[in-house]
């Protein structure tokens, strides 16, 4: 039975809602235990890698670093390594570096421009 002024139909309505919201988080929680274990390292000229760097840190919960302060030492604590550059005439400025840097440390290795 409802509650007087409140319909079945919104009853259901809150409940969607609701169960909408814990899906949510646990999803969210989910993601954030598989990424605990993920780095990414930017390095950035202008800025703009290093603001989709951060963002992308903190939609996934990830450790962000830039690339000066990378050490295979640092990597090999993680088990996937991200890494952003900008791009300029075909080459990732940086690339070489953090590619030997990630092969020596063992973890999963990505790349954006």
């Amino acid at each position: 039975m409802a509650a007087p002024g409140v319909s079945v139909d919104e009853i259901l309505e809150w409940q969607e809602i609701a169960y909408d919201a814990f899906l949510k988080q646990a999803l969210k929680e989910e993601w954030n235990r598989m990424n605990q274990k993920t780095l990414i390292v930017y390095k950035s000229t202008t800025g703009f890698t290093r603001k989709y760097a951060k963002l992308a840190g903190k939609e996934t919960g990830s450790k962000v670093i830039e690339y000066q302060k990378a050490t295979a030492k640092l990597v090999s604590g993680y088990d996937t390594a991200v890494f952003g550059s900008r791009a300029h005439a075909g080459r990732m400025n940086g690339y070489h570096r953090i590619k030997k840097m990630f092969q020596k440390s063992g973890a999963k290795q990505m790349v954006f421009p």
